[in-house]
């Protein structure tokens, strides 16, 4: 944590994120034998409140396994207004959060890679730029967002493609099941993966 502010301040927080992810492999076969490791992901970034009901994050993806060059892309830019529970509003760069592969951070993610079946028929870059609204009411949770990029570049895209759009809603069960298991959906989650 960078600052840590007051209710009344101008600034309530202010974070420095990233992360580093190194594999390291060896393969075995016979006489030829391989070690070393290899650089999966680099980013570096600024998360923060602001004004009590605004957010911001600002996220970069450097490639310290080939720096030629060595900035990759933004992956997360955005500002978000958030004055209650049941409205956010974000605007910018962000994770379109219309499945549950590609709403779940891969910070959190329990294996190496997201799901191929995903990367086959979903998409596989994680944040476009759009503009969404969600929020919860009681039980009830709802998302809608409209995005575009097109070709990609290393900022936003180049905007030269069509647009998607999203809702998405449902039901949180964490009182009938338990926080652990409110979010999966019963008789099928553990069938999976």
């Amino acid at each position: 944590m960078l600052l840590k502010g007051g209710a009344d301040d101008t600034f309530q927080e202010l974070r420095f994120i990233g992360r580093e992810q190194f594999d390291w492999y060896c393969f075995g076969n016979g006489e030829q034998d391989r070690t070393g490791w290899g650089n999966r992901r680099s980013r570096l970034g600024l998360k923060g409140q602001f004004l009590r009901d605004w957010y911001f994050s600002t996220e970069f993806d450097f490639n310290l396994g080939a720096p030629h060059p060595l900035f990759n892309k933004v992956t997360d830019a955005y500002v978000k207004w958030s004055p209650g529970p049941e409205a956010a509003w974000t605007l910018g760069r962000q994770g379109v959060r219309f499945t549950l592969d590609g709403s779940t951070s891969s910070l959190v993610l329990p294996t190496i890679d997201r799901s191929a079946i995903s990367n086959n028929i979903g998409m596989i870059e994680e944040s476009i730029p759009g503009i969404s609204f969600e929020g919860d009411r009681g039980k009830w949770f709802y998302r809608t967002g409209v995005f575009t990029a097109g070709s990609a570049n290393s900022t936003f895209g180049r905007f030269d493609a069509g647009t998607i759009g999203f809702v998405s809603t449902g039901w949180h069960f964490d009182e009938q099941w338990g926080p652990a298991e409110g979010l999966r959906a019963p008789g099928f989650s553990e069938a999976i993966g």
